[in-house]
């Protein structure tokens, strides 16, 4: 699974939909690995580097964290706002 936070979940675009977004986009996917007792890994989260967007992100890790069915996440950087 992955998930960007952009309006259309491309991550091409470094504005996130908001600062909810991040567990909002993970909770469908949180509620059935827990009905079907599965444990989840989001091969790759990215979302901009602005305080909305940390924010988001920040939410769907604690999010993840407290619900006891996902084992980890990778971060996905990269294009122009990845820096030097």
């Amino acid at each position: 699974m992955h998930q960007y936070l952009d309006s259309d979940g491309s991550g091409t675009s470094d504005q996130c939909v908001s600062s909810t977004i991040g567990s909002e986009r993970i909770a469908d996917a949180t509620a059935w690995l827990k009905a079907h007792n599965f444990k989840g890994f989001l091969g790759e989260i990215g979302a901009g580097s602005n305080a909305n967007c940390i924010a988001a992100v920040q939410g769907a890790l604690c999010a993840m964290q407290q619900s006891g069915v996902w084992i980890g996440a990778l971060w996905w950087a990269a294009g122009p706002w990845w820096g030097t």
